[in-house]
């Protein structure tokens, strides 16, 4: 069976505002060879200065989507270190 394991990336907080989160520390305690981690990002196509409405849809690589697949149904691949977030747009 599966279990999926979750937690948000920001936070917000009243007198500090929306900071970065992290993991729950009992995580160090599962095995690594059973964890696998997956970042999803939010993606807007309105603020993405890489699509445009003229041309096809192309996946997040900048290579062409296959036939029958959009940009959204690739799979962004995770970083190397979940916990590194620098280069999200916050």
């Amino acid at each position: 069976e599966d279990l999926f394991i979750s937690y948000p990336m920001t936070q917000y907080r009243r007198g500090q505002g929306e900071y970065m989160t992290t993991p729950s520390r009992f995580i160090e305690d599962v095995p690594e060879d059973v964890l696998e981690p997956v970042q999803l990002v939010e993606e807007d196509a309105a603020d993405d200065p890489g699509v445009d409405d003229e041309m096809s849809p192309s996946s997040s690589n900048g290579e062409a989507a296959a036939p029958g697949e959009s940009p959204r149904d690739a799979a962004p691949s995770p970083p190397d270190d979940p916990a590194d977030a620098d280069g999200l747009p916050f």
